[in-house]
């Protein structure tokens, strides 16, 4: 079993501009907290290692649609 977030991007806004969907595989033992990370990063196109001590990453900051689900 695999964790799949599932990201929704945009350039612009929602009738101009591009829209995507980015996909990433997790193993199942991460937390939810480490996806959502992720999906911060990617938001801010940064492939930055978030950690609990990076100031920069602050979880209220994050406006996005993200869909999270298990595979089997």
């Amino acid at each position: 079993m695999n964790i799949i977030a599932i990201l929704e991007r945009s350039a612009g806004n929602s009738s101009i501009g591009e829209m995507w969907k980015e996909t990433k595989s997790f193993p199942i033992e991460t937390s939810v907290n480490d996806v959502i990370r992720w999906a911060y990063a990617r938001h801010n196109d940064t492939e930055e290692k978030w950690s609990d001590k990076n100031p920069s990453y602050d979880i209220k900051n994050f406006r996005g649609n993200l869909t999270i689900t298990i595979s089997q």
